[in-house]
């Protein structure tokens, strides 16, 4: 009641006065707790009654590899040469099968190589134009990438997301176009005989190369996801589907509008 409240601040008794601070009675209670402490003897047959069984080293297993006091074996060396296996399976694969893939651009130049010759600016930004569609898909993909492990992309919301995917791909397309005429124009000297052609065609080319990236970037993660593959895999697969879909474009778009001004020119000369 009124006195109750000062119970919750009441202090502990010390062991001398449970004792009675009496220095025998805390002696007893020493030795009394040194005996509890003392650990029990295990049977003849090394094992309690109703006790976990001990856990010791294999003895087929090194010194080195057991802890002290027999204790449970530490790890195999050869655990990490196993996580490490089961890692390159996974990505090593998809490296390799992309490489002998992308090699696939080589027999593009080759059938082109007339034209190359003619045209070596198309050579000199070559890289640009394939980097141009590996960017522009890769950041496509990791969008949609990214939406899927977030949820925010679902099934019934893939066809409304591919096509806010093109309608944003051709604005940059555009953009990036624009750029390149710019910047071959700026690069040939103004005495060059297909200046403005040669910048005419890196442009349709990065057009149609950034439009298509944008749009199979977006369409490749789902393309996995929906035959329950890793999405991730996106990122390394746009990068070379987009090496090879750029070269050909580049040679095709270069033989069309290089090529027949040519043939009019001889035309004319003849």
């Amino acid at each position: 009641g009124r006195w109750g409240g000062w119970r919750l601040f009441a202090r502990s008794p010390t062991s001398f006065e449970r004792f009675g601070e009496q220095p025998h009675a805390v002696d007893e209670a020493a030795a009394d707790g040194e005996q509890r402490q003392q650990p029990m003897e295990p049977p003849e047959g090394g094992q309690l009654d109703g006790a976990p069984p001990i856990r010791r080293a294999p003895t087929w297993m090194p010194p080195l590899m057991a802890k002290e006091g027999g204790d449970a074996p530490r790890a195999w060396p050869g655990a990490w040469l196993r996580d490490l296996f089961a890692q390159l399976k996974g990505r090593a694969l998809l490296l390799v099968a992309l490489l002998l893939f992308q090699s696939a651009s080589s027999v593009i130049l080759r059938r082109y190589e007339s034209l190359l010759d003619r045209h070596p600016t198309l050579i000199a930004f070559l890289t640009m134009l394939v980097g141009a569609g590996g960017n522009a898909g890769n950041q496509a993909a990791v969008l949609v990438i990214r939406g899927l492990a977030t949820g925010a992309t679902r099934r019934a919301s893939m066809g409304s997301l591919l096509l806010s995917e093109l309608r944003v791909g051709l604005c940059i397309a555009a953009l990036l176009a624009a750029l390149s005429y710019w910047r071959v124009d700026y690069f040939l000297p103004d005495d060059a005989p297909h200046a403005h052609l040669e910048s005419a065609t890196v442009a349709t080319s990065a057009f149609c190369i950034v439009a298509i990236a944008v749009v199979v970037g977006a369409a490749l993660p789902m393309g996995l996801y929906l035959v329950r593959l890793d999405p991730a895999h996106a990122g390394a697969t746009i990068q070379v589907v987009m090496d090879i879909v750029g070269v050909l474009i580049t040679c095709f778009v270069g033989s069309r509008l290089l090529s027949s001004h040519a043939d009019e020119v001889a035309a004319q000369g003849g």
